[in-house]
């Protein structure tokens, strides 16, 4: 190719004059660099971003079917909708949730979500709980240790998320006082219904939108008195094989009109966003830096057509024309981008493989983590090479044509 030859001969070799040779090295150092860093960095946003997505899905069931007048579960099982899921093989359980107001000893309040459980699926979520922290290094200011199967709560007890712990100060084994929304409404002089419950356990589930606004009991066997509140949604949770299902499920489940279901992935739409915008405000910074960073092949080139006239003029001597000089100079601009391009993300696709299989544990212990995960998407970087490319290409393809107004003599 006489294109990477005569780049070869006037970008890397020492005909190519101190400067021009300076300025190829430094752009191919910039280039590298920040797709290196654009690679990495966004493959651990999204080894991140699936990590907390497991764990949320983990603790939470992927699907929630409320349905407004059936109260009670012997209602719920009789539902035709019931009937379709359990002959489809999915497990199905019921949930209670209530809006509440803690009230501690000391006289701190807190409004909260009461979530009733049954005993099988509360084990299943401490089990969940403990296989997603078996690696977290131990955090020694948390007042949290691994939740055995023999703690679940019993009778007048509940278990308590550490944020709501340490927001109330309390500590396992106090005792609480559970106060229904509407007690605020009753008239001066009359009793509210009251229940009194034991903390059992404080578990930090590490996602701060369940460990601040949720506790949990068995359901029948605590807030027995609170039964008839009017904040008393019950549901039906259902556990899929495959959580990515979810959607289609629901799709499946349309037919059924007087039931609401919602996904994992719409009850959590809040919190995916502002991952999802972070992810991208990160990655629009970084991609500014690559942008910027082709600005010195541009400088490159450049150069190379006001210091090489008289090569210019020979090659018009030989027989190129204008023309044929403008794509010579495109393509060298090309093959500095290109290998600065291709190197810089096989260097950082290869880091970020590196990472994806084998994690390093170095984060403290503050995070729901302590392993740094990542996830290479080929498509993802498939799109970074050819954006690098296409950006490159204009930048090289502006520079080349102010070649017209270079005087060949």
């Amino acid at each position: 190719m006489i294109s990477f030859e005569i780049f070869k001969r006037f970008f890397l070799s020492s005909r190519s004059g101190a400067l021009i040779k300076r300025l190829s090295y430094i752009s191919l150092a910039q280039i590298v660099l920040s797709l290196f860093a654009f690679v990495v960095v966004l493959s651990v946003m999204n080894g991140m971003n699936l990590s907390i997505a497991k764990r949320v899905n983990s603790l939470e069931p992927d699907l929630i079917l409320e349905i407004s007048e059936v109260k009670s579960i012997d209602q719920f099982k009789i539902q035709p909708i019931i009937s379709r899921l359990t002959d489809d093989n999915y497990e199905v359980d019921y949930v209670e949730n209530s809006d509440v107001i803690l009230r501690t000893a000391d006289g701190f309040y807190r409004g909260l979500v009461a979530r009733g459980l049954s005993e099988k699926a509360l084990q299943a979520m401490a089990h969940n709980l403990n296989v997603l922290d078996h690696k977290t290094k131990p955090n020694p200011l948390d007042l949290t240790s691994e939740w055995r199967l023999d703690e679940m709560p019993g009778e007048d007890e509940i278990i308590l998320g550490y944020d709501t712990a340490q927001i109330l100060n309390v500590f396992e084994g106090d005792w609480l006082t559970i106060i229904p929304p509407e007690a605020l409404l009753l008239a001066q002089g009359e009793i509210p219904t009251l229940e009194r419950v034991q903390v059992k356990k404080i578990i930090s589930t590490r996602l701060s939108q369940l460990d601040s606004q949720l506790i949990w009991y068995v359901a029948g066997k605590s807030l027995t008195r609170l039964k008839n509140s009017p904040s008393r949604r019950l549901q039906a949770s259902v556990k899929l094989k495959n959580p990515s299902d979810a959607d289609q499920v629901k799709k499946n489940l349309s037919q059924f009109k007087d039931a609401k279901v919602v996904t994992w992935k719409e009850r959590n739409q809040a919190f995916f966003a502002a991952l999802a915008l972070e992810k991208f405000c990160i990655g629009f910074i970084l991609m500014l830096a690559g942008v910027i960073s082709s600005f010195s092949v541009v400088m490159a080139l450049s150069l190379l057509i006001n210091q090489k006239q008289k090569d210019w003029a020979l090659l018009r001597a030989l027989g190129f024309t204008l023309q044929g000089l403008q794509t010579l100079i495109l393509k060298m601009g090309l093959w500095l981008s290109f290998i600065g391009v291709l190197s810089g993300v096989a260097l950082g696709t290869l880091f970020s493989l590196m990472i994806q299989f084998f994690p390093p544990s170095v984060l403290p212990s503050i995070y729901y983590d302590s392993e740094i995960p990542a996830e290479v998407e080929p498509g993802f970087i498939i799109l970074v090479t050819a954006t690098a490319m296409a950006i490159c290409y204009w930048a090289c393809a502006k520079t080349a044509k102010s070649l017209k107004s270079v005087r060949l003599n």
